[in-house]
C-alpha cells in the first residue's frame, strides 16, 4: 500500500514538476513519494514493484522540476536593471527590442493582429526546431495573486493557442525549451517580467500555462502567460504590442493588444 501511495503522488509530482515559476509545487508531493517509496521498499510484504515505481517518479520529479525552475528564471530574467540603466531603446533600430520612429517593420518585426494565425520557428544557428501556429486571443488584465511578493504595477495575460506542425528530433511531444518567449511592448521598451497574476479565471476558460506545454504534433494547446509591467519601470503608457518569439529573431511576432474579457 505504502508503494501503490508514493507512485499516485509520485507521477502527480511530474505533472507539477512542469509547471514553470511553480515547478516547486513537485516537491509536496514528491518528498512523501520518497518516503513511502522507501518505506514501502524496506517491507517484505509490499516488494512488489511499486516502492520502486514510486522512488523513481518521485526523484524524477524533483530534478524535472529543479530543471524547469532553472529554466524558467533564466529565460524570464528581470529586465529592471537593463531598463534603467538604458532608457532609451529606440534609437539604433537594428534590435528586436528598438521600436523607432518608423515603426516595428524597421526592425523586420511583423505586426499581427489579434486572432490572426503566423508561424514561429524555434530553430537557431542552422539546426532543427519545433514549429508552431501561433493565435494570440487577446491580453486580459488581472488583479495579483493574494500571495504575490509583489503588487507593484500592472498584471496581465497574453491568452491564446499554438499549434506545433513539427518538433525537434522528432519527438512525440514538445517540451519547456520548444516554446517561445513572450512579454509586452510600453513606451517603446519590451518589459518581460512574470507577473504574479490571479489564474483561477483563466483555468475557468481553459488555458493552461505556456511553461507546462508538453503538446503532441499537431494538437492545439491553449495557453497563458502572465507579465508584469513594474511601476518602478516609469512606463506609464498603454500596452503597444504583445511580442511573441526569441531573442534578436525577426521572426517574433507583434500583436496589436486587444484586451478582453474571460468567461
Amino acid at each position: 500500500m505504502p508503494g501503490l501511495i508514493g507512485l499516485i503522488l509520485g507521477v502527480i509530482a511530474i505533472g507539477a514538476a512542469f509547471a514553470g515559476p511553480f515547478a516547486f509545487a513537485a516537491w509536496i508531493f514528491a518528498l512523501p513519494a520518497l518516503v513511502l517509496g522507501l518505506v514501502g521498499a524496506s517491507r517484505s510484504q509490499d516488494r512488489n514493484g511499486l516502492p520502486i515505481a514510486a522512488l523513481v517518479t518521485s526523484v524524477t520529479a524533483i530534478v524535472v522540476s529543479v530543471a524547469v525552475l532553472v529554466g524558467y528564471y533564466v529565460f524570464t530574467t528581470s529586465k529592471s536593471d537593463s531598463v534603467q540603466a538604458e532608457p532609451d531603446l529606440t534609437t539604433s533600430g537594428d534590435s528586436v527590442f528598438d521600436l523607432d520612429a518608423d515603426g516595428p517593420e524597421s526592425a523586420g518585426l511583423t505586426v499581427h493582429e489579434v486572432g490572426e494565425t503566423w508561424v514561429w520557428d524555434s530553430s537557431w544557428s542552422g539546426q532543427q526546431g519545433t514549429v508552431w501556429d501561433i493565435t494570440i486571443h487577446g491580453l486580459v488584465e488581472l488583479p495579483f495573486v493574494e500571495w504575490s511578493p509583489t503588487e507593484d504595477g500592472r498584471c496581465y495575460a497574453i491568452v491564446g493557442t499554438m499549434t506545433p506542425t513539427a518538433i525537434e528530433g522528432g519527438a512525440l511531444e514538445t517540451s519547456l525549451l520548444d516554446v517561445p518567449l513572450a512579454g509586452l511592448y510600453v513606451d517603446d521598451v519590451l518589459v518581460e517580467d512574470f507577473g504574479y497574476c490571479e489564474l483561477d479565471s483563466l483555468a475557468a476558460a481553459g488555458y493552461e500555462s505556456i511553461y507546462a506545454a508538453a503538446v503532441p504534433l499537431g494538437s492545439e494547446y491553449p495557453f497563458f502567460v502572465t507579465k508584469l509591467v513594474p511601476d518602478s519601470y516609469g512606463l506609464s503608457g498603454d500596452i503597444q504590442f504583445i511580442w511573441v518569439g526569441g531573442y534578436q529573431d525577426t521572426r517574433a511576432g507583434l500583436v496589436e493588444p486587444v484586451f478582453i474579457e474571460l468567461p
